[in-house]
């Protein structure tokens, strides 16, 4: 077996033990609330410096080695999370403490930053900021403004009214149903992960008019609603997939299979194959890894929530605290590994902030990067 196979196996399962380790301390109360919302908040700068400061890392970042570029994106996203905690909760979450709506308000911020960031490449920031410092905070403020409105817009939580968890001031009363709204952004993200990490944006970076941010930016955003919808349609409406169930298994499942056969590789998987055959067998894999990370995580909830999960409407608890546990723990601890740490201490070689951009650059976007197109 390749030392790199052999070291991506290692980290991703001492990254799901550490996840559980961490599940099991905080099984008790507050860990679908509190959990959820902790866990979720760092996420929107670590993808800011996933995607883009992978590609052109900041000046601060430069001639650094791993641990010492890792730790100080570590303490930088922590900073990052402090101020999106304060702004979530006395902003969509009115101050009214951990409720479904704060919850779901955290998660959706995650979701506009994959748009803002992957999607839309961070146009039209790009064509006014130059330097990857101030775009990159630039992206994640717009991140936020973005997910607040889509919040307000979009989610309804009269539903639950009759609930005690139900905070009047807190619902924004949106257009739409709240988990129906969720299920769909949500559904979107797992869309983006794979069409951005499996088929490096396959097919729609060879459309015509695709090399101008603005085409680039309507096109993948048709793109992934289209597939967003259609994937709904057959899970939800076709199969009869209970909407909750389908986020948590499907798209969910999707987005850690995605980062575990990209990010924990570092993109050395089908290496030399062409697309979309290279995105199409990473989908086959990282599918299979998902859904066997959902196997585990709903056969080993009950035994670390220490209490009764119940899967299904009302209350959710069992997909819920796999949801929280796959969201607000796995994934984070996946980004900092992989992304932040670049697998360190199990691989110490080309650990400079110059190999990191070069690598990245060539094989996770192709010959030409995306974003740096816009720069």
């Amino acid at each position: 077996m390749p030392v790199h196979i052999k070291n991506s196996l290692i980290g991703s399962a001492a990254t799901i033990v550490a996840a559980l380790a961490i599940c099991a301390a905080l099984r008790r109360e507050g860990f679908i609330t509190w959990v959820a919302y902790l866990g979720v908040v760092p996420v929107p700068m670590m993808l800011v410096a996933g995607f883009l400061w992978r590609i052109d890392p900041p000046q601060f970042l430069h001639r650094l080695r791993q641990p010492a570029r890792g730790m100080r994106l570590a303490i930088l996203t922590l900073a990052s999370a402090v101020a999106g905690a304060a702004f979530l909760y006395w902003g969509p979450g009115r101050g009214a403490g951990p409720t479904p709506m704060l919850v779901m308000a955290a998660i959706v911020s995650v979701v506009a930053t994959f748009w803002v960031v992957v999607v839309w490449r961070c146009w039209p920031l790009s064509t006014a900021l130059k330097h990857p410092l101030p775009l990159g905070i630039a992206a994640w403020l717009v991140s936020y403004g973005v997910g607040f409105l889509a919040f307000v817009r979009l989610f309804n939580f009269d539903f639950m009214a009759a609930a005690a968890i139900y905070s009047p001031i807190a619902d924004p009363h949106g257009a739409f149903n709240a988990w129906r709204s969720l299920v769909f952004l949500v559904t979107t993200t797992g869309v983006i992960s794979v069409f951005s990490k499996l088929f490096a944006y396959w097919p729609v970076a060879s459309l015509p008019g695709s090399a101008r941010p603005a085409c680039f930016a309507l096109y993948a955003s048709l793109y992934v609603l289209a597939l967003s919808a259609l994937a709904i349609e057959l899970g939800v409406h076709l199969i009869g997939m209970d909407q909750v169930d389908f986020m948590v298994e499907v798209p969910v499942s999707l987005i850690f299979g995605t980062f575990l056969v990209t990010s924990m590789t570092r993109f050395r998987l089908l290496g030399g194959w062409p697309q979309p055959a290279k995105g199409t067998l990473l989908l086959v894999i990282g599918g299979g890894f998902g859904a066997a990370l959902f196997a585990l995580y709903a056969w080993i909830a009950p035994l670390l929530a220490g209490e009764s999960l119940v899967k299904g409407p009302p209350h959710y608890s069992l997909e819920l605290w796999i949801a929280t546990a796959m969201l607000s723990v796995t994934f984070p601890l996946i980004i900092l590994f992989a992304n932040y740490f670049d697998l360190w201490p199990l691989e110490r070689g080309n650990t400079t902030a110059g190999a990191w951009r070069g690598r990245v650059s060539r094989d996770r976007f192709g010959a030409e990067h995306p974003i740096r197109k816009t720069l």
